[in-house]
């Protein structure tokens, strides 16, 4: 009933973003793949701390392949949001939002990286 109003309604614009697996992503299809083959002409555009535009909060983007986790920590300004950015599904991109925050500041990536298991070798 929603969608047949929106649909009704000239103004109606598709929203700006893609959902994954409950996975809500400020980056068109096109600029994520872009980002994931290399081949963006302009990456720095799209990566560290945008503000996204509408006033909301800011999004902050990274490509870090071999990362398990990344955290962003305020630094060294207090009372800045500390927040988890996550893994945009089946890529090296990682993105997070706040709302905490409106205007971006100095901060520090926290990055977990993926460690193979340990191999043990016996020698007879």
């Amino acid at each position: 009933m929603l969608a047949a109003r929106l649909k009704r309604n000239s103004s109606y614009r598709k929203p700006r973003f893609v959902r994954l697996k409950c996975f809500t992503i400020l980056l068109s299809p096109a600029e994520l793949q872009s980002l994931v083959e290399l081949k963006h002409s302009s990456p720095h555009s799209l990566l560290g701390m945008p503000p996204p535009g509408d006033g909301s909060g800011l999004v902050v983007r990274a490509l870090l392949p071999g990362a398990a986790k990344v955290e962003i920590h305020p630094a060294p300004e207090k009372g800045k949001p500390k927040f988890e950015v996550k893994r945009i599904p089946k890529t090296d991109v990682f993105e997070g939002v706040t709302k905490a925050a409106k205007n971006v500041y100095t901060c520090h990536l926290v990055i977990r990286i993926e460690m193979m298991p340990l191999a043990m070798v016996i020698v007879p």
